[in-house]
């Protein structure tokens, strides 16, 4: 889901609003941020 979200913001400048949940831990999810500017 994140990997298709990703690719909609084609020129755009997300902020990411995390509430600091287990999923925000997962390196893979960390990756996919990092590898977007994000």
């Amino acid at each position: 889901m994140m990997k298709q979200a990703v690719a909609r913001l084609a020129g755009a400048k997300p902020i990411l609003h995390s509430d600091q949940g287990w999923q925000y831990q997962m390196i893979g999810y960390q990756n996919i941020l990092r590898e977007n500017g994000i």
